[in-house]
Formats: C-alpha cells, structure tokens, sequence
C-alpha cells in the first residue's frame, strides 16, 4: 500500500532525508504489506512524507503555513 514506512527516503538536491510514511485504519497503525478487507465508514489515512531541497531555501511564509497545516514538524538537529 505505501513504502518508506521502515527506512525514509533519501533527500534530493540538498534536502535532508524525509520521515518514515505512516498507515492507519480506524487511527490504528496497521502493517502496510497486508491486505485489509475495508467497510463502510472505515477511514484509511496515508502519510507519505517527502520534500525537495534545502529546508532554509523554503519561503519562510509558505514554511510557517506548512507546520500550522500540520505538513511538517519542528525537529532540532544537533551539529
């Protein structure tokens, strides 16, 4: 159903590595190599993470709109 769940994507064209993607049934993280048989209501939600570039090269506008939508988290990186 969705790969990079264990091991993230590798940056590009300077960005750092993504996060893990994420499977859920029902808020249940569930086993993305396994079939499901859905019903009526169910709720199925993919987080596939990604990104291009270098993280400071984003429109500090557009990077602010990004964390209050919930597209990407704050992290400290030491180093």
């Amino acid at each position: 159903m969705a790969e990079r769940t264990t091991y993230p994507a590798p940056g590009l064209a300077g960005g750092r590595a993504g996060g893990r993607g994420d499977v859920r049934l029902n808020g249940k993280r569930i086993d993305n190599r396994k079939q499901y048989l859905l019903k009526p209501g169910d709720e199925i939600v993919l987080r596939t993470p990604g990104g291009y570039g270098p993280p400071r090269a984003r429109d500090k506008t557009l990077a602010k709109r990004d964390r209050a939508l919930g597209y990407v988290l704050r992290k400290k990186h030491s180093g």
